[in-house]
């Protein structure tokens, strides 16, 4: 059930702060679910997250086609989405350029509003407008519900990333 109160708003890099607790929650999430990392390398502190989130998002929002983008109701923050446009090396033809979802987030009790379906639209509009035909998310392996989320959306998936002690 999509709600109409929500409204959507651009977040410009000197406000990237409104969306830290938002990261932070994604993170909890992160460590609370993601049992098999976890078993190779400890969490870093919250504070350590957001510094590094926050240092890339600065990083990210002077590239092409970046946008962090909020999803309000009645004034208050209760999700976000972070892109950006990136080269693409690949051996299909996706073009020269890819749209890439660096976070999308939605506090647990706004989910069942299409919150998240909303903010994913808009940022593929984004690209679409920047001539960006494709676009790429990484999801946590443990994710099930952002791997359906997605899959729902069209996804397929790609690839699959591996970690493991040097």
């Amino acid at each position: 059930m999509e709600d109409s109160r929500i409204a959507l708003r651009a977040i410009p890099v000197k406000q990237v702060d409104t969306v830290k607790d938002l990261w932070l929650e994604l993170a909890e999430h992160h460590w609370r679910h993601a049992q098999r990392i976890a078993a190779l390398a400890s969490p870093v502190t919250p504070a350590v997250s957001w510094s590094m989130r926050r240092a890339q998002y600065e990083s990210w929002a002077s590239g092409p086609g970046w946008l962090l983008l909020g999803s309000e109701l009645d004034g208050r923050l209760v999700g976000y989405a972070a892109s950006r446009v990136v080269p693409v090396a690949s051996s299909w033809d996706f073009g020269e350029r890819m749209g890439k979802l660096e976070t999308l987030v939605i506090q647990p009790g706004m989910r069942d509003r299409s919150t998240g379906r909303q903010l994913f639209d808009a940022v593929r509009r984004h690209w679409r407008a920047l001539g960006v035909d494709y676009g790429s998310v990484s999801v946590m392996a443990e994710n099930s519900g952002a791997v359906r989320f997605y899959e729902g959306l069209g996804a397929v998936e790609h690839s699959r990333i591996f970690y493991y002690p040097a």
